[in-house]
């Protein structure tokens, strides 16, 4: 894992680098916003940032902002550290997009243990972007032609409020977007999924029962018209059980005349099966 520093304060960039040190964490120290802006402009941008909020040139919450709006940060998992300590405070910077706020003077072994959930959350991220990844080959060797006339799958990892945080290519082309970074901009439960009623049922099964296989939904595509998808989504959590996202895969095909009616219910099986081992 590689992680980045942004303080100006010289001891406490010494203190944060020690306590990183000791997990054994690659870090790189920056002294302002702007040198650790640059930081999210290379090909491997850090996974996660501690951020002083006082900072010249830039500070840390504008740099939340300008990491959580650009396409290599949105995945990065954000600690912002201050001095301030009112509630509005601490509204101010968790709305600016970071994960955890820590107020200073910190105790070591507090943020010690901090960082250790943080580390946790980003080994998890990482391992679901490689089940990603596996899980769309999987996907494009389901499509038998001889089963489906057009198929189409694409898998998604979206934040509790329905934020998109990941998606694979071929979910933005069968939704019609021009690529990855504008489907990013959507948001699942105001942009994609088509009917208040839909919404409303997705959110109570999720409630309920944490995982939903073969759900038949209409959603809406990028130029504004519907498509008829059949999902399989479930919860993400963490070792105490609380959600952390949701990831799911979303089917569209149209199925071809077949000889034998047992068919379309072979269909239905891989489907489920292609849920169940998200």
């Amino acid at each position: 894992m590689k992680a980045l520093i942004a303080d100006d304060d010289p001891a406490c960039r010494r203190l944060l680098k020690s306590l990183l040190d000791r997990m054994g964490i690659e870090s790189t120290v920056t002294r302002d916003g702007v040198e650790a802006w640059r930081s999210f402009q290379t090909v491997d941008p850090p996974q996660w940032a501690i951020l002083d909020w006082m900072m010249p040139r830039m500070d840390g919450v504008e740099l939340c902002r300008k990491v959580r709006a650009s396409s290599r940060g949105r995945r990065t998992y954000i600690i912002l550290l201050t001095a301030k300590n009112t509630v509005l405070d601490v509204v101010s910077g968790i709305q600016s997009g970071a994960n955890d706020y820590v107020r200073k003077p910190f105790d070591r072994e507090e943020f010690l243990a901090r960082l250790q959930a943080a580390a946790r959350t980003v080994l998890t991220q990482t391992g679901l972007e490689s089940r990603v990844d596996q899980l769309e080959k999987r996907l494009q060797k389901a499509a038998d032609p001889g089963l489906f006339g057009e198929t189409s799958a694409g898998t998604y990892r979206a934040s509790l409020t329905g934020e998109i945080l990941d998606c694979t290519d071929s979910l933005a082309s069968l939704l019609g977007y021009p690529g990855r970074r504008e489907l990013f901009a959507a948001n699942l439960f105001r942009d994609l999924i088509a009917q208040p009623a839909d919404c409303s049922r997705w959110q109570y099964l999720m409630a309920r029962k944490g995982a939903v296989q073969d759900l038949a939904m209409t959603w809406r595509r990028f130029d504004g018209h519907p498509v008829n998808i059949s999902e399989s989504v479930r919860s993400a959590t963490d070792e105490t059980g609380n959600v952390l996202y949701y990831e799911g895969v979303v089917t569209h095909r149209r199925t071809r005349p077949v000889a034998s009616s047992a068919r379309p219910e072979l269909v239905s099986r891989i489907g489920i099966r292609i849920g169940i081992t998200l």
